[in-house]
Protein backbone atom coordinates (compact mmCIF):
# COMPACT_ATOMS: atom_id res chain seq x y z
CA UNK A 1 0.00 0.00 0.00
CA UNK A 2 2.91 2.35 0.65
CA UNK A 3 4.30 1.86 -2.85
CA UNK A 4 0.83 2.42 -4.28
CA UNK A 5 0.39 5.47 -2.03
CA UNK A 6 -2.90 4.06 -0.87
CA UNK A 7 -2.80 5.76 2.54
CA UNK A 8 -6.25 4.69 3.78
CA UNK A 9 -5.47 1.01 3.12
CA UNK A 10 -2.01 1.44 4.63
CA UNK A 11 -3.59 2.89 7.75
CA UNK A 12 -5.83 -0.15 8.07
CA UNK A 13 -2.89 -2.50 7.63
CA UNK A 14 -0.80 -0.63 10.20
CA UNK A 15 -3.70 -0.45 12.65
CA UNK A 16 -4.05 -4.22 12.32
CA UNK A 17 -0.31 -4.62 12.89
CA UNK A 18 -0.47 -2.44 16.01
CA UNK A 19 -3.40 -4.53 17.23
CA UNK A 20 -1.58 -7.84 16.87
CA UNK A 21 1.74 -6.37 18.10
CA UNK A 22 0.57 -3.85 20.72
CA UNK A 23 3.97 -3.54 22.38
CA UNK A 24 5.86 -2.80 19.15
CA UNK A 25 6.68 0.93 19.16
CA UNK A 26 7.50 1.05 15.45
CA UNK A 27 4.04 -0.22 14.55
CA UNK A 28 2.47 2.68 16.46
CA UNK A 29 5.01 5.17 15.08
CA UNK A 30 4.32 4.18 11.48
CA UNK A 31 0.57 4.22 12.13
CA UNK A 32 0.85 7.74 13.55
CA UNK A 33 2.75 8.91 10.49
CA UNK A 34 0.09 7.65 8.11
CA UNK A 35 -2.72 9.02 10.25
CA UNK A 36 -1.16 12.50 10.04
CA UNK A 37 -0.86 12.17 6.28
CA UNK A 38 -4.58 11.44 5.92
CA UNK A 39 -5.63 14.15 8.34
CA UNK A 40 -6.54 12.04 11.35
CA UNK A 41 -4.71 14.24 13.85
CA UNK A 42 -6.47 13.13 17.05
CA UNK A 43 -5.83 9.48 16.20
CA UNK A 44 -2.25 10.26 15.21
CA UNK A 45 -1.68 11.99 18.53
CA UNK A 46 -2.78 8.89 20.44
CA UNK A 47 -0.70 6.58 18.23
CA UNK A 48 2.41 8.75 18.53
CA UNK A 49 2.01 8.96 22.30
CA UNK A 50 1.83 5.17 22.46
CA UNK A 51 4.87 4.80 20.18
CA UNK A 52 7.01 7.16 22.24
CA UNK A 53 5.94 5.65 25.56
CA UNK A 54 6.68 2.12 24.34
CA UNK A 55 9.94 3.29 22.80
CA UNK A 56 11.09 4.91 26.04
CA UNK A 57 10.23 1.75 27.98
CA UNK A 58 12.27 -0.29 25.51
CA UNK A 59 15.22 2.13 25.72
CA UNK A 60 15.35 1.57 29.47
CA UNK A 61 16.31 -2.06 28.89
CA UNK A 62 17.86 -1.77 25.40
CA UNK A 63 19.90 1.45 25.26
CA UNK A 64 20.92 0.86 21.63
CA UNK A 65 17.32 0.59 20.41
CA UNK A 66 15.83 3.17 18.06
CA UNK A 67 14.97 6.41 19.89
CA UNK A 68 11.52 7.23 18.57
CA UNK A 69 11.24 10.38 20.68
CA UNK A 70 14.30 11.86 18.97
CA UNK A 71 13.07 10.73 15.57
CA UNK A 72 9.59 12.16 16.10
CA UNK A 73 11.10 15.51 17.07
CA UNK A 74 12.76 15.68 13.62
CA UNK A 75 10.23 13.80 11.46
CA UNK A 76 8.47 16.31 9.22
CA UNK A 77 5.29 14.24 9.15
CA UNK A 78 4.65 15.14 12.78
CA UNK A 79 4.90 18.92 12.37
CA UNK A 80 1.09 19.30 12.63
CA UNK A 81 1.18 17.55 16.01
CA UNK A 82 4.04 19.46 17.60
CA UNK A 83 1.82 22.32 18.77
CA UNK A 84 -0.32 19.93 20.83
CA UNK A 85 0.54 20.12 24.54
CA UNK A 86 0.49 16.35 24.99
CA UNK A 87 3.03 15.91 22.18
CA UNK A 88 5.20 18.79 23.40
CA UNK A 89 5.33 17.11 26.82
CA UNK A 90 6.48 13.84 25.25
CA UNK A 91 9.04 15.38 22.92
CA UNK A 92 10.46 17.78 25.52
CA UNK A 93 10.37 16.00 28.88
CA UNK A 94 11.71 17.82 31.91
Amino acid sequence: YHQLQNWPKLEIALRNLATVMPTNPEAWYDLAGVQVMIGKLPEATVSLQKAIQLGQTRLATQPTARDLRAEAAKDGRFTPLRSRPEIQALLNPK
